[in-house]
């Protein structure tokens, strides 16, 4: 009814699309509607387009402030606030928990790789002594292959000489 009258052309417009958003029918829902299109009171007592004779039209707010519905609550702030900072709380534990499993699980493989390189190099201490035992034992076993080739030899050789003559050298003619 008032803005019909009273508003402006953007007033009209954005009074027209609340209206249509909120479905409302024409009716007292109709002049709230038109309060909040032009923004409700100001500061002065006034309403845009109404000016002083707004309050014939509508009833002042006991508090003077303007009559725009918030878009949110000091509770609903507050709730979100709490949810907001849980979430932080709950976030930073469970980055701290798997930074500390990582960090275990790391330190964990970082033993166990100590515990490898360990077993190789003892490993490796006990290959390094089994070659040089068994290069101890081919030198043997060779200066034994020239110790029994030398007997051979002085056996031929006194076969020779009392003048029975060697398998081997039978063999050899």
């Amino acid at each position: 009814m008032a803005c019909a009258v009273l508003c402006g052309l953007g007033e009209k417009e954005k009074y027209q699309s609340l209206k249509m958003e909120k479905q409302v029918p024409p009716s007292q829902e109709d002049d709230s509607l038109f309060l909040e299109a032009v923004g409700g009171w100001s500061e002065k007592g006034t309403v845009y387009g109404l000016g002083n004779s707004a309050a014939l039209f509508y009833e002042k707010p006991v508090n003077h402030t303007t009559s725009k519905k918030s878009s949110y609550t000091p509770s609903i702030v507050s709730e979100l606030q709490t949810e907001l900072d849980s979430t932080k709380t709950s976030l930073t534990r469970q980055r701290m928990n798997y930074n500390n499993n990582q960090r275990q699980r790391m330190e964990e493989q970082q033993r166990q790789l100590e515990q490898q390189q360990r077993t190789m190099e003892e490993q490796k201490h006990r290959m390094e002594e089994q070659q040089q035992m068994l290069e101890a034992q081919c030198k043997m076993m060779e200066d034994q292959k020239q110790a029994l080739l030398g007997m051979q030899s002085q056996m031929a050789l006194m076969s020779s000489l009392l003048g029975h003559p060697s398998p081997l050298h039978d063999s050899e003619k």
